[in-house]
């Protein structure tokens, strides 16, 4: 099934090192592609991975904060007009799919 999804750039489609985050949440469905290295996040008492390869999905209003977890660690992050309850980890290509 194919989405039409607006999508909103912060940093655009290039990847660049990650910096930490302070807890904050968004409009918007944010999305965080990371392309090495591991980025922790801490969203709504739950601690979550994400490695290179994997990429985040938070849902719209959801608090939460970033770090990372190795100094190599390069993301690309946006937000995307779309619906989605739970935040999921899933691989850059699943994430490519929707």
């Amino acid at each position: 099934m194919k989405h039409n999804h607006r999508i909103f750039l912060q940093s655009g489609f290039f990847e660049h090192s990650a910096t930490p985050a302070n807890h904050h949440n968004h409009r918007y469905c944010e999305i965080h592609v990371v392309f090495s290295g591991i980025l922790e996040f801490h969203i709504e008492g739950k601690l979550f991975h994400v490695e290179s390869g994997q990429a985040i999905i938070i849902p719209v209003g959801v608090y939460h904060s970033r770090l990372e977890r190795d100094i190599e660690t390069r993301v690309s992050a946006f937000q995307v007009e779309m619906d989605t309850e739970a935040v999921k980890v899933l691989s850059i290509g699943a994430v490519c799919e929707m």
